[in-house]
């Protein structure tokens, strides 16, 4: 990307959370009742406050999702659908990216997905963001040369990025740029500071992704684990005792 962007501090008041719904056409329903109960209760705390976008797999999944919630007694003014078909239910990963150009324009950052080094079906979920662009009118800022999953960046607001090596600079993602190259992409984005934790590839499907124990509380606080947690779930001393100069 040539042009400069920024994404809103994650803490900020928002309009809004993106939901993709759990459905039986990849894994089967099995997988979706064992889950959905989940997103019925995301759904009726987030639309206590805020607008509830939910990512339908087809017409039929949505008329389903809409009489279930309604059932419910949630809100349905809080309740908006988009539908498009999907391979999982990971909106964090591979869902809409929001962002705004030096205008305050809001546009869709498009970062490539590849169900997290082509571990799992992932096709469906990449060109989500492509279709969500299309039907909000919302220009799309095409970076899928770079592939990184929501959930492999934490960004402060103040220019500094946390994420691990495992899952970003990592050949299941970008076999063909240096690290040197992926920051040059996120430098994009206002980051000048990077903290790399070199992570543990293989560690789950994600390769050890930040948002799973790491997260900005302000510009110089980070919430994690305790460091024994975090050495048993397989972090190297070398990161957590990293001191990053901020």
């Amino acid at each position: 990307m040539e042009d400069k962007y920024t994404i809103p501090d994650e803490k900020s008041e928002h309009e809004g959370t993106w939901l993709q719904w759990p459905h039986g056409y990849t894994y089967g329903e099995d997988y979706k009742n064992g889950i959905e109960h989940i997103w019925i209760k995301m759904a009726s705390a987030l639309s206590e406050g805020e607008k509830v976008h939910i990512v339908a797999y087809n017409q039929a999944e949505k008329e389903k999702i809409n009489k279930l919630l309604t059932s419910q007694g949630i809100n349905m003014n809080m309740i908006d659908f988009f539908i498009s078909p999907t391979d999982d239910v990971w909106a964090r990963d591979n869902g809409p990216i929001f962002v705004y150009d030096r205008n305050k324009n809001l546009k869709l950052w498009d970062l490539g997905f590849n169900g997290w080094g082509k571990k799992a079906p992932f096709t469906k979920d990449a060109s989500l963001r492509e279709r969500l662009s299309k039907e909000l009118n919302i220009e799309r800022i095409d970076s899928r040369k770079l592939v990184i999953e929501g959930g492999a960046i934490e960004l402060d607001g103040h220019g500094t990025l946390l994420s691990t090596r495992s899952s970003v600079v990592n050949p299941n993602r970008n076999p063909d740029l240096s690290e040197e190259e992926i920051e040059t992409y996120l430098g994009s984005l206002g980051v000048t500071n990077f903290i790399w934790l070199d992570g543990v590839p293989g560690a789950d499907i994600t390769d050890f992704h930040i948002d799973g124990f790491a997260k900005f509380y302000d510009k110089s606080t980070i919430i994690t684990f305790s460091e024994n947690d975090l050495a048993e779930w397989g972090l190297s001393a070398k990161d957590t005792q990293q001191q990053p100069a901020i």
